[in-house]
Order: C-alpha cells, then structure tokens, then sequence
C-alpha cells in the first residue's frame, strides 16, 4: 500500500530485469491503481520517469486506472519501466498492483468461422419456426 500524503506525485520502478527472463517473456505487464482517497492517475515510460506531459502510456480514468502493456507494443523492453502515480487532491491513498499476464492474442480467421456458424445456427433456427 502506497501514500502519498502530502504530495501528489509518487515514482516507482518495475524492473524486468530482475526476473527470470522465462517468468516475464512473451507475456503483458498490467500496470494497477485503486483509489482510496482522491483519484490518483497513471502515467509511465521507460527512459525516463514521466511527467503530465511526457510518457509513453497514461491512465486518466475516475477511480480505477489500468494500464496494459502487449509484449507486440514497439515501446515494450526488458527493463526498467518507471511508474508515476500523480493525485491533483491533497491527500491521496492508492494501492498499486503489477503483474505479469499471458496476452489475449485474437485469430481473425477462427473469429470469422464462429460468427459464421452463428449466423448459420440463427438461421437455420428462423427456417424451423417458420
């Protein structure tokens, strides 16, 4: 559990490098903070600690913010990621949550064939009612 309390912005750093190379490679980095007083947002980058206006990714949302990272991002690397968590309130509380996922990966052609035995079910259904 992280507070910042009288600040409104705090830096934290996620370094992959640290890992075994097999526990990270090929998978998403999700990037978490859940409000607990204020609305704390996320901005991140990785060559340096970002600021409002320069970062590579940002989260904005009221209440809860995720970011997700896909190992396909051209900005995605082995190594440091630095983490700005900033809170326009005065006093801000925040959990903030990294791990590692297994990235959702989507095969057009067998999204095509299961929209088409759908639409051939929906049919099929309609001529039998009829």
């Amino acid at each position: 559990l992280a507070k910042a309390g009288q600040y409104q912005r705090k830096l934290f750093v996620l370094d992959l490098d640290t890992y075994p190379k097999q526990t990270v490679r090929g998978k998403a980095i999700e990037v978490r903070v859940q409000p607990i007083v204020g609305d704390p947002d996320l901005y991140i980058s990785i060559a340096e600690p970002p600021t409002e206006r320069e970062y590579m990714w940002r989260s904005l949302q009221e209440g809860q913010d995720v970011i997700l990272i896909h190992p396909d991002d051209p900005n995605y690397i082995f190594g440091a990621y630095f983490i700005c968590v900033v809170c326009s309130s005065s006093r801000c509380e925040f959990e903030l949550t990294t791990r590692m996922l297994k990235p959702i990966t989507h095969n057009d052609d067998e999204i095509f064939i299961k929209a088409q035995k759908v639409m051939y079910l929906s049919i099929k259904s309609c001529i039998k009612g009829s």
